[in-house]
This record gives C-alpha cells, sequence and structure tokens, in this order.
C-alpha cells in the first residue's frame, strides 16, 4: 500500500469515530467530561449537607455570622428573586457574594426557613437550572470554612 492510500484510510476511520461519538453523545449515550464534572458538582452541592443546614452556623463565634436582621434581608432578597415570568438571578448570586464565610449560607438558611416555612436550597432549586444552581456552589467555595 502506498502511503496516500494509508492516510484515506486513517482520515475515514477518524470520520467514522467521530461520527459515531456524536451519534452517541446526542442519543445520551456516552457522557463528556463536562457531563461528568457537571454531575459531581450537582452531587456536591445537594450532598454538603453543613452548608444548608439550619444549626451548622451556631456553631461559630458571632463575630463571624450576620445579625438577624441582615439574615432576614438576604434571606427576604431570595425570596423576592422568584418572578412569575422572569427570576432574578443576579438579586440570588449578590446574597452569596456577600457572604464572608461558608456559615453564612446556613445563617441564611435558617432565616429563610424562619420566615417563609421552606428550605433555602429546595426553593432554590425549583426556580433556578443546574448551571445557576453550580454557579452559586462556586461563589461559596470562595468563602472561607
Amino acid at each position: 500500500m502506498n502511503k496516500e492510500r494509508i492516510i484515506t484510510i486513517v482520515v475515514i476511520i477518524v470520520i467514522i469515530g467521530v461520527t459515531l461519538y456524536l451519534v452517541y453523545k446526542k442519543l445520551g449515550l456516552v457522557e463528556s467530561v463536562a457531563d461528568i464534572k457537571d454531575e459531581k458538582a450537582k452531587k456536591s452541592v445537594e450532598t454538603d449537607s453543613q452548608l444548608w443546614s439550619r444549626s451548622y452556623w451556631k456553631t461559630f463565634p458571632t463575630s463571624t455570622m450576620f445579625t438577624n436582621a441582615f439574615a432576614q434581608g438576604l434571606a427576604t432578597q431570595i425570596y423576592d428573586s422568584r418572578g412569575f415570568f422572569d427570576d432574578d438571578e443576579e438579586a440570588v448570586y449578590s446574597v452569596f457574594r456577600q457572604m464572608k464565610h461558608r456559615a453564612n449560607v446556613s445563617q441564611v438558611a435558617d432565616a429563610f426557613y424562619a420566615l417563609y416555612k421552606d428550605d433555602l436550597y429546595n426553593y432554590m432549586a425549583n426556580f433556578l437550572s443546574q448551571k445557576e444552581l453550580d454557579y452559586i456552589y462556586g461563589i461559596i467555595l470562595t468563602k472561607p470554612s
């Protein structure tokens, strides 16, 4: 076989392989690295029970926590960010950017429950996409433990 014929065969095999991969991915039979990372991020944000626990924050010195009024204000901001036709994701992100410590998530979750008798994470999961929840988790991870 000559060199040109070998190159042609290799190119055809690569094209067939890429095509099969794209078809399988479209059918959901193959997970990409991004899909696996998204699934891990989803599991992390959902299962990090300390973050969403209503009592975790009480184990920290009060100097690292918000005032109750401020935590309630942040909880209200999240509650009000859910719209009938359009949600204000930036308002939610703003709440998490204001947090100085990861335990503040727990404190706001506690304030949210006290005000609305609802779980903060579940409330947000009902109107935010997984990508938006992952973005929030990314903000939280920048805060000290």
